[in-house]
């Protein structure tokens, strides 16, 4: 997000170019990483990497949150669901057969 090489455990946000759209973009990050929702004026006070570590810690100790959930194997005696993107050329083939818009000869 900061255009940034390199950043380290206690390097300043704000001193790297961060300002108050990038923390919120850091913060929605987070919550889609972790399933962990921090406020903003966190950021704002513990602007180092290992200072936001310990927080997004405490949060995640106090929430009682666990681990991500296991995946489960699915099981192969039927067809499998397409996913969206297999759903969307799936239909413009239907809609063009004739295409050949999707076909990488030289993959």
């Amino acid at each position: 997000l900061l255009g940034v090489e390199r950043v380290g455990r206690h390097d300043n946000f704000f001193e790297l170019g961060g300002h108050s759209l990038l923390a919120v973009r850091v913060l929605v990050r987070l919550t889609e990483a972790l399933a962990v929702e921090l406020p903003l004026a966190i950021l704002f006070a513990k602007p180092t990497l290992a200072d936001l570590a310990l927080s997004v810690g405490e949060v995640l100790n106090g929430s009682g949150a666990q681990t991500a959930p296991v995946i489960m194997p699915v099981g192969r005696d039927g067809a499998l669901p397409l996913s969206y993107s297999q759903q969307r050329l799936w239909f413009l083939s239907q809609l063009d057969e004739d295409s050949t818009n999707y076909n990488i000869p030289l993959g």
